[in-house]
C-alpha cells in the first residue's frame, strides 16, 4: 500500500549502471525434491534487468546464513534456505534498513521473492522483530509470489508463473513508462486469473509497498 499523494515524485535512477540486481536461486534442498524450472526464472530475471541497467549479481543454492543479505522455498513469513533453515522476510529487509548517515536513505530497495507461503508457520521465538510478516520501512515494496498459507506453482521446464510474468511485464510495460508498483499490481491481477481446477487451490501474490516516490526502469541498449 502506498499514499498516492506521495506518489508524484519519481525516483532518481541517474547512476550507470542503474543499481545491483541480486538473484538467490535456490534448487538443491536438504530431503527435498530439486526445484526443476527455477533455474529458468533465474535466467529470466537475469536478463530483463540486464536490459534494465543493472548489475546482475547471481548466486545458487545459499544456506539461511548465505542468504542473510533470496528465490527460495518457503513457510509463512518467511523463505528456507538449501539446509530447510527459515530466514524471516522481515529480516532480510530490515538487514538493508536506511539509517540518517546511510547511503541507502531515500533509495528504493525491492524484493522478489519466489517462494510457497504454506500452511507452516514459523516458531514465534525466532521472529523478534514484532508486527505482520510484510515490513513498513519507509522506500521499501516486496512482491511475493503467494499469499500466507498459498502455493506459488511452478512449471518443471518453463519456471514460476509469477517470475515468468513479472518479466514479461517489466519488459512491455517499462516501454510504456509505467511505474513498477502499477506494473506489479496489474501482474497481480492476471496472477489471479489463472484458469485452475475444480477443487485446486489458486495463486494469490502479494504486494506492499512503502515506496515514497514512483519507480520507473527504463530498457537500456546492451
Amino acid at each position: 500500500w502506498s499514499d498516492p499523494q506521495t506518489m508524484d515524485a519519481v525516483y532518481p535512477l541517474n547512476s550507470q549502471p542503474v543499481s545491483l540486481c541480486l538473484i538467490i536461486n535456490n534448487v538443491d534442498f536438504t530431503s527435498f525434491p530439486v526445484k526443476r524450472g527455477s533455474d529458468k526464472d533465474a535466467q529470466s530475471l537475469a536478463e530483463v534487468f540486464s536490459e534494465l541497467g543493472f548489475r546482475v549479481l547471481m548466486c545458487k543454492n545459499q544456506i539461511k546464513e548465505q542468504m542473510e543479505v533470496e528465490e527460495c522455498h518457503g513457510v509463512k513469513g518467511a523463505v528456507l534456505g538449501t539446509n530447510k533453515i527459515p530466514l524471516i522476510i522481515k529480516h532480510i529487509t530490515r538487514t538493508f534498513r536506511a539509517t540518517e548517515q546511510s547511503a541507502l536513505k531515500g533509495k528504493p530497495k525491492v524484493f522478489l521473492i519466489q517462494a510457497s507461503q504454506g500452511c507452516q508457520s514459523v516458531d514465534p521465538a525466532e521472529d523478534n522483530c514484532g508486527g505482520g510478516s510484510i515490513p513498513l520501512e519507509a522506500d521499501v515494496l516486496v512482491a511475493i509470489a503467494a499469499a500466507e498459507g498459498f502455493l506459488a506453482f511452478r512449471h518443471k521446464t518453463d519456471g514460476n508463473w509469477f517470475i515468468q510474468s513479472v518479466c514479461q511485464q517489466l519488459k512491455e510495460r517499462c516501454l510504456r513508462g509505467e511505474d513498477l508498483l502499477t506494473i506489479l499490481q496489474h501482474e497481480g491481477a492476471l496472477t489471479e486469473k489463472i484458469p485452475h481446477q475444480p477443487g485446486k487451490v489458486k495463486q494469490m501474490p502479494v504486494v506492499t509497498s512503502n515506496l515514497t516516490k514512483k519507480l520507473v526502469f527504463s530498457l537500456h541498449n546492451n
